[in-house]
């Protein structure tokens, strides 16, 4: 494991033009979105809207964390997710039967879409992250795993009736309860986030951040969510819609009182 943190002049210009570069995409896209206009990228659009996603989170923690500790959370979580998601498309477990389409952007061997597993990143380090700061050397930071696994089947609610009914990034092959998703997709959910969150607080046992450290983490996973919750509003989906703004306000709500509690110490 690395024992350096990058933290030169030229790190922080190129931090700061992809956060620029990510807000301006994130800007952009959500305007065509909403203005439900075609896009000459096609699918890639969304993976590199995805990349600059995971690339932010990832530059902001080889800014805090040394850069052995960042690689492994990134091989962690996006790819051990990635991996899991593979042999779900392949065999049915542990999510149910579904196959990729080829809106998501480009797909590893024809196969797995590359926005798999930076999806994962994207979605469960910041959850993990904020739970993390706000448990972590206090009692309850046994449960920060099953609190990360409910808020990743949380943001899934929201996510897969985009997903799947209006962007078609996946097809179910079996009809299921949840605006045609099946409720084994979630249980896997849970369970495969419940394991990347349990591996990071095990194998890296990073400082908790403080103060406005997770700005970005938070932002990068509201900025990813905001995007399915307009279409949502658009599509006419209540309940996605509901339960995004719900998750929205508590992940705000949570990472707000962290910091403050983090200021305090």
């Amino acid at each position: 494991m690395s024992l350096f943190v990058y933290r030169s002049r030229s790190f922080y210009r190129l931090y700061s033009l992809v956060l620029f570069v990510y807000g301006v995409w994130f800007l952009v896209g959500l305007f065509v979105v909403g203005a439900q206009l075609p896009t000459p990228l096609g699918p890639w659009a969304d993976f590199i809207f995805m990349a600059l996603a995971a690339l932010v989170l990832f530059l902001h923690l080889v800014s805090h964390a040394p850069a052995g500790i960042a690689c492994l959370a990134l091989l962690l979580i996006g790819g051990l997710g990635g991996v899991v998601e593979w042999i779900g498309a392949a065999t049915g477990w542990p999510f149910g039967h579904y196959r990729y389409t080829g809106a998501f952007g480009p797909r590893l061997a024809g196969s797995l879409p590359l926005s798999i597993p930076l999806a994962w990143w994207v979605i469960v380090w910041p959850i993990h992250s904020v739970l993390y700061s706000a448990l972590a050397g206090r009692q309850g930071s046994v449960w920060i795993p099953f609190f990360t696994a409910f808020g990743a089947v949380w943001v899934d609610l929201l996510l897969e009736p985009v997903a799947t009914g209006v962007r078609g990034y996946w097809i179910w092959e079996q009809e299921g309860f949840y605006y045609g998703v099946p409720l084994l997709n979630f249980a896997g959910w849970y369970l495969t986030a419940l394991v990347l969150s349990f591996l990071t607080q095990l194998f890296l046992p990073h400082t908790p951040f403080k103060r406005g450290q997770l700005l970005v983490p938070v932002l990068v996973l509201t900025t990813t969510l905001v995007p399915f919750l307009l279409v949502s509003v658009l599509e006419g989906f209540v309940g996605p819609t509901v339960i995004g703004l719900l998750f929205l306000a508590a992940f705000l709500y949570l990472a707000r009182g962290t910091r403050r509690s983090r200021l305090s110490q």
